[in-house]
């Protein structure tokens, strides 16, 4: 902002002598409403006085009792009644007017001209320049004086009556819905929604007194001027106006006047009268409201608006939305401005009412938006009306470089309108239009011109209806909205309002709908490059690798476990990975886009799965890793829970936490030798500690009541660090969270029922994650972490678990012709079953000889390379207990690719492998044709040494 807001409201005061108001709660609100929003007007003012007199009777316990002759009257009360907005055409005259005009009372209209006219905000010097003010230079500065927006507020509100016209409220009940903690209540009182949507950032409190009755007409044009002077006289003699200057500013915080009606007579407003001329010990009024005795009703929301004002926020309704023609609004075409999704809308009319945006909590004070200066990958917003994430706010602009122009996104899940919609919202903020049309400048206020809003909601279907004014919101606003993106050619598009790029790019938005997280790939630079289309979290079979890029990516390169596999500048720039030879395993696959402007590295880890799906499944933590697999996400995968996830402005911020890994342990254990335990290996874990222990697939079909069993102990941060059960049908695209654990606590055995996956194939993931904020919950339990032991998912419970434990091959050396197995087992056992996992398919075998229950594997049919042996303890009630060893079957030296024959394909896969040692991961014994633990050129001789040589 190139000058100060006070300068421009000097500019006004020149301009205009008025006392101006800020809205009704109700304006903006569906067909039906004539709760009519006013403010003082200059002397003579009558423009739209002929409207007026078109009022519907209004009253309401839940909302709006509306005329029978309305047309649009069902469409209300199903919309009171369900929470769905309605769809309602353009105004008409049942649409109530939200221009600023006179007052209805119970005895007709009442022109406020006998109001006093002061100078408009004459504050006795109190004009600050917004570098006195210490703000950022883009923001907009609510002008002074007002209460303060954190801290304590002190609010009064004065019950007014007349001898023969009665106020049937108490000050009991209205202490009640204003202050009173009512938790639970479908409507929250005044103090606790802003306590919520403060982050408690700001505690108003206050009194109610009354009914006072004021001996004044109810008609004329001193109506208002008699109400403040003879209401305040009367307050003054009962309470000390000087506890409601929280701030020791000179003046009241608020005051708003509650006065009784029938057949609508009064419309809600705040207004600003700058010096009133009396002072209430030595406290002066600058601003006052009035509310209609219906407004204090339980399940009303009015004064929740109203008090938004005293904070000087504006209202972002069409203020222009006149329904008598000609429309006096600027544009000449009139919106719902903001509709449902802003408080200072018509969010009021949701139960409860719908918080106000993200950039008026940034206005007030409540939080500060995280500016993206770099692209983000995989950035998990959790919902911004939670009270502990006060910052889960974003702001995107070209690089990071911002003025009066950006976009703010926040994720709204409000668990009371889902018919609304659960997302992101994308903010389009100009404060050049804000501070152009800001307090008074415009009596159309700052959102009249729906092409060119002070805060625009883009909306996520395109189809604009809260400009077009059919509906007040729905859940096309949301995003993710099927598979769009927004960005510059999108619609919503992410251009400024001068057409230019911004080079925004909001993409593969998707939702976790069990966490009510929304995730989302963003640039701000214009450049594109990501690994997103990759599966989330399990892949298998033949996978393919397509970044996601766009035309400023010239170059690319992908490796698989630092092995590269393509290296490119072809767009479209496809790798066909096929995993078909590894049964289980975890896989760093790496990206690096470059271009001329930027390089982007992008590391995503993968749990490669190929292995069959069982039931039932079980794992006693003897035999390593293989019904449940370790995996450590570097960067979170789509849709999994990393509610502590640190976010980082570049991979490399990312790259640098602390991670730790799920292993195995033998200090605490339920059965044989060890547990499987989540922490670092000092046992303790880390801070921003991500971990997934993951089942292979489970086939529940036909299981009508899926449970799984786990004995547990763990000693974690208490609210702050988390052990998390989750089960996924999707392979990792989305989880359902069936347990949560914190805090500490000592050998016990869980019993978990999830019938919701009855039939279905799923992983079960233990899902270990902490924050930043220390690791240790005490001295209960030696060390800190989540140890598991004796898992099963079963349809009943388990009383005790087999062991098994392959005794030979050792896995070390390399097999050829007959290879005997053996294995020992520990519980009851009726067989052991063997499976080989190779190339070719799938071995079996079993044995009932105890105690070693030997077999003979045929390993000659099988080639060269690397297989998985998998032997299975069979108990007699049908848990299987696994234990797995890789082997590697060398049976024809210099047959490098296993296809029978020596030949040329085998010295060119030895050429792609040159210099490759035994301690790298794809080092295999048949590459290095000699054993001398180098893959070099004596490899490829021996392999034309060998030349057309079959098995």
């Amino acid at each position: 902002m190139k000058k100060s807001i006070f300068n421009l409201l000097a500019v006004l005061a020149a301009l205009v002598i008025i006392a101006f108001a800020f809205g009704c709660g109700k304006s903006g609100s569906p067909a039906g409403d004539s709760l009519r929003e006013v403010a003082a007007l200059p002397v003579g003012e009558t423009e739209g006085t002929q409207d007026l007199h078109e009022s519907i009777h209004h009253g309401h316990d839940h909302g709006p009792m509306l005329d029978p002759s309305d047309p649009y009257a069902d469409e209300v009360r199903e919309y009171l009644r369900t929470g769905i907005p309605p769809v309602i055409p353009k105004w008409g005259k049942h649409f109530e007017l939200p221009y600023i005009g006179p007052v209805i009372t119970r005895d007709g209209i009442v022109f406020p001209d006998g109001m006093p006219l002061p100078d408009l905000y004459d504050w006795e010097g109190e004009v600050e320049s917004l570098a006195d003010m210490n703000r950022e230079p883009s923001k907009v500065n609510l002008p002074n004086p007002k209460p303060n927006s954190t801290g304590s507020c002190r609010a009064l509100y004065v019950i007014v009556q007349w001898n023969d016209w009665n106020n049937s409220k108490t000050a009991a009940a209205v202490y009640e819905k204003l202050f009173a903690d009512n938790t639970g209540r479908t409507c929250p009182s005044l103090r606790n929604f802003y306590l919520e949507m403060s982050y408690n950032k700001l505690d108003i409190n206050g009194d109610v007194i009354g009914p006072l009755t004021i001996n004044t007409p109810r008609s004329g044009s001193q109506f208002w001027s008699d109400v403040i002077t003879r209401s305040m006289s009367a307050a003054d003699e009962i309470i000390d106006f000087n506890q409601f200057d929280s701030n020791n500013d000179g003046y009241i915080d608020s005051v708003t006047f509650i006065l009784p009606h029938n057949d609508n007579q009064l419309r809600a407003f705040v207004s600003y009268i700058g010096n009133w001329p009396t002072r209430y010990d030595n406290k002066r009024l600058f601003a006052w409201g009035a509310l209609a005795m219906d407004d204090v009703n339980p399940e009303s929301a009015t004064a929740h608006h109203e008090m938004g004002h005293f904070l000087m926020l504006p209202d972002y309704y069409d203020l222009g939305g006149d329904s008598a023609p000609p429309s006096p609004g600027n544009d000449g075409n009139e919106s719902f401005g903001l509709g449902l999704w802003d408080l200072m809308s018509a969010g009021n009319w949701t139960n409860p009412p719908m918080h106000t945006s993200a950039y008026n909590k940034w206005l007030l004070n409540w939080l500060e938006p995280s500016v993206l200066t770099s692209d983000v990958t995989d950035l998990i917003l959790y919902p911004s009306n939670w009270a502990d994430r006060p910052n889960e706010v974003y702001l995107l602009w070209t690089e990071g470089v911002y003025n009066q122009e950006f976009f703010l996104i926040e994720n709204r899940w409000y668990p009371t309108s889902p018919a609304l919609g659960q997302g992101l919202l994308i903010w389009h903020i100009d404060e050049n239009v804000f501070l152009q049309n800001y307090g008074g400048a415009s009596q159309y206020g700052v959102n009249d011109f729906e092409d060119h809003k002070a805060l625009d909601l883009e909306e996520a279907d395109g189809q604009r209806h809260l400009d077009r004014m059919i509906n007040y919101g729905d859940s096309g606003d949301v995003w993710p909205f099927g598979s769009k993106n927004f960005d510059y050619d999108s619609n919503p598009n992410s251009r400024s309002y001068d057409g230019e790029d911004t080079l925004v790019r909001i993409f593969n938005i998707r939702k976790d709908t069990a966490n009510k997280a929304i995730l989302i790939d963003a640039s701000v630079t214009g450049f594109t490059f990501n690994l997103s289309p990759l599966p989330p979290l399990v892949t298998g079979g033949t996978t393919e690798i397509q970044p996601n890029v766009n035309d400023k990516v010239e170059h690319v390169q992908i490796f698989l476990n630092d092995n590269l596999v393509l290296d490119s500048s072809n767009p479209p720039f496809v790798y066909t990975w096929n995993t078909t030879d590894t049964l289980l395993g975890q896989y760093s696959v790496k990206g690096i886009g470059t271009g001329v402007e930027d390089e982007r590295t992008i590391i995503h880890n993968l749990l490669v799965d190929n292995t069959p799906a069982l039931y039932p499944l079980a794992d006693n933590a003897e035999s390593g890793f293989f019904q449940f697999f370790p995996l450590n996400a570097r960067y979170p995968s789509n849709s999994l829970r990393i509610a502590t996830r640190k976010v980082a402005g570049t991979p490399e911020d990312i790259a640098g936490e602390t991670f730790g890994e799920w292993r195995q342990r033998v200090d605490w254990k339920t059965s044989g030798e060890r547990s499987f335990y989540c922490g670092m290996g000092s046992g303790s874990y880390a801070n921003f500690q991500n971990d997934y222990l993951v089942s292979r697939r489970v086939n529940l079909s036909g299981v009508s009541t899926p449970t799984l069993s786990f004995s547990h102990q763990y000693d974690l941060e208490l609210d702050k660090d988390f052990a998390r059960v989750l089960v996924t049908d999707d392979d990792g695209r989305t989880f359902t969270e069936i347990a949560s654990y914190t805090g500490t606590q000592t050998n016990t055995r869980e019993t978990i029922e999830f019938p919701a996956f009855a039939n279905k194939t799923v992983r079960v993931v233990f899902f270990f994650e902490s924050d930043g904020s220390g690791t240790d919950n005490g001295s209960a339990i030696p060390g800190s972490g989540w140890w598991i032991d004796d898992i099963a998912v079963w349809s009943a419970p388990i009383s005790d678990l087999p062991s098994i434990k392959v005794i030979t091959p050792s896995g070390t050396e390399p097999l050829s012709g007959l290879v005997n197995v053996t294995v020992s087992t520990f519980g009851s056992i009726t067989r052991v079953e063997y499976f080989v996992y190779h190339s070719g398919g799938t071995f079996t075998s079993q044995s009932s000889n105890e105690p070693v229950y030997p077999i003979g594997l045929p390993t000659l049919a099988w080639g060269n390379q690397r297989v998985t042996l998998e032997a299975r303890a069979v108990s007699p009630s049908g848990f299987t207990i696994s234990d797995v060893k890789t082997l590697d079957i060398y049976n024809l030296v210099g047959d490098t690719n296993n296809d029978g024959v020596v030949d040329e394909a085998d010295l060119e896969l030895i050429l792609t492998h040159y210099g490759k040692t035994s301690t790298h991961a794809d080092y295999r014994i048949w590459l290095d044709c000699n054993g001398d633990g180098v893959i070099d050129e004596q490899d490829a001789a021996i392999v034309g040494y060998n030349f057309g040589m079959t098995k």
